[in-house]
């Protein structure tokens, strides 16, 4: 069948998984939903305990079998110990057909590619894949077709039972022994624990992984101990040092930076932007830049709080933008004059308010003209300007350098050729100054 969006679907495949292909974006709409059942287990023996001696004893007590789900975290990323170190104990238990279901994997789990071919692995399951496991799916090399689900679907499908944890394996910066976990606090942090909070409430059995016990109780948890039926405690869950790589970066792409901005207004125009606010990010280059904003430079935040609502608090607030636009409107298209201004004995003006002070004394026409050249300089960059000039040395420069060529070689077609020829090497020159300069 062809989805929504054109895309051709095989048949077999939605009929084997029990679904339906893609029917637009409101197609849900209105929809209801029943959760699933979580499944839960009691402890009111004071003699018995959750932590465990070893992993292959937390394993044991959770009775694996062939073809469970297990499900795991990535707020390593990749850095993370956790899935590889779970996947090759249960590989020398004898265990097969497991469906990782991961809210991603990367580059720290490619030595389990070895496990797909030894049966021990047979279907992945996540929001996200990159790596030898990535490739793995691109070749089709497991038994059981891929399923990519946003985060927000992989909770949804959790929830609705569409997946069916058996196990969940949580790796925790923190935990007392009854299994309270917090992702700070350890030698391993990692920040928040909010991806498998979802795992923690459905799955038939909760594993807590850490390598920093500490004493009950562990609060505030991120993942409570209603919810956890296990802890073991290894010498190491994730290296925090390779949570940031290539993939989590903040943008450079305009059309991204503007998401960022948009989201940022949002945020900050909220009632819940206040002291004491918090946040989760995702790896996006949008996401954190939207972070960098709100986190490292607060003042930003409160300018994009402001956007619009300057005249509603003139004197704190919207101090600059108010004097700057009444500056703007006093200089006109022309300008007061050089010096003449007013605006650039405000505080900051020099740093915070370069345009209205460029407005007020020189004029509209001139502010603009100035931000144009601005805009060239942006896109004219150092490595265009390499490569511009690479190809000014080496074209055929005007009409009078044509005409002496035409006299010497006596022919018009030797004449294109030799033009065409020199601009040709121009431009293929000057293109691999370009790319050349990428690399530095």
């Amino acid at each position: 069948m062809k989805n929504q969006v054109g895309r051709e679907i095989p048949d077999e495949i939605l009929a084997r998984m029990g679904k339906t292909g893609y029917r637009g974006l409101h197609d849900r709409d209105n929809a209801s939903y029943r959760k699933a059942s979580p499944t839960v287990r009691a402890l009111n023996d004071p003699q018995r305990g959750k932590l465990c001696a070893s992993l292959r004893e937390a394993l044991e007590k959770c009775e694996l079998h062939d073809g469970m789900y297990f499900g795991f975290h990535h707020h390593f990323r990749d850095g993370d110990y956790v899935i590889n170190m779970v996947m090759q104990e249960v590989a020398r238990m004898g265990i097969r057909d497991i469906t990782i279901c991961a809210t991603s994997m990367g580059a720290a789990h490619d030595a389990l590619e070895p496990l797909i071919k030894q049966g021990v692995i047979a279907g992945i399951q996540s929001s996200g894949v990159r790596g030898k496991i990535g490739e793995a799916i691109s070749k089709g090399k497991f038994k059981k077709p891929a399923i990519i689900r946003s985060h927000g679907g992989r909770v949804r499908a959790i929830e609705e039972g569409d997946i069916h944890l058996d196990v969940a394996f949580i790796g925790a910066p923190t935990a007392d022994e009854y299994g309270n976990a917090r992702a700070v606090g350890g030698k391993s942090d990692c920040g928040v624990l909010s991806y498998s909070m979802a795992d923690a409430k459905y799955a038939d059995r909760v594993v807590v992984i850490t390598d920093c016990l500490v004493p009950f109780p562990n609060t505030p948890a991120s993942i409570s101990m209603t919810d956890v039926d296990y802890v073991c405690v290894v010498d190491e869950i994730g290296d925090p040092k390779k949570i940031v790589s290539n993939v989590v970066r903040v943008t450079k792409d305009v059309r991204e930076l503007m998401m960022a901005e948009y989201c940022t207004q949002i945020i900050a125009q909220s009632p819940y932007f206040k002291d004491g606010f918090s946040f989760q990010t995702g790896g996006g280059g949008a996401a954190l830049a939207v972070m960098l904003v709100l986190t490292v430079k607060p003042y930003v935040a409160q300018r994009f709080a402001t956007w619009g609502h300057a005249w509603e608090d003139p004197l704190n607030t919207g101090f600059q933008q108010v004097r700057t636009m009444s500056a703007t409107a006093a200089g006109g298209l022309f300008g007061r004059g050089a010096g003449a201004g007013w605006l650039k004995n405000i505080f900051a003006a020099n740093t915070d308010m370069v345009f209205g002070v460029v407005c007020e004394e020189l004029g509209l026409i001139v502010a603009l003209c100035c931000v144009l050249s601005l805009l060239l300089l942006a896109v004219f960059s150092v490595r265009s300007a390499a490569a511009f000039l690479v190809f000014t040395l080496l074209y055929t420069p005007c009409v009078a350098a044509v005409a002496a060529i035409r006299r010497e070689l006596d022919s018009v077609w030797k004449t294109f050729g030799v033009v065409v020829f020199q601009c040709l090497l121009a431009w293929g020159l000057g293109a691999a100054v370009y790319q050349i300069a990428l690399l530095i």
